[in-house]
């Protein structure tokens, strides 16, 4: 017997699987070659907290953090 309820998609929509797909394309970096300033730590754990509140993934919140510094390690002191 066939139900009158249309059944529901088991797919995500874009959107969703998008941002499933971003967190599986994190790219590990190497370890920076120094650690930073602890005057730093504040602001860095603020930022981990921020990125972890958006992403709500520990593994992504990282990778986005090291990204940062990677970034401004490059970046320098310009």
């Amino acid at each position: 017997m066939m139900s009158s309820s249309p059944e529901s998609p088991t797919n995500t929509t874009g959107a969703h699987r998008a941002h499933r797909d971003a967190r599986k394309r994190v790219v590990p970096r190497p370890a920076p070659r120094t650690m930073p300033p602890a005057r730093y730590e504040p602001c860095l754990d603020g930022l981990f907290t921020y990125c972890l509140s958006v992403l709500c993934d520990h593994d992504a919140a990282t990778a986005a953090l090291g990204d940062v510094l990677h970034h401004a390690e490059r970046r320098g002191a310009r």
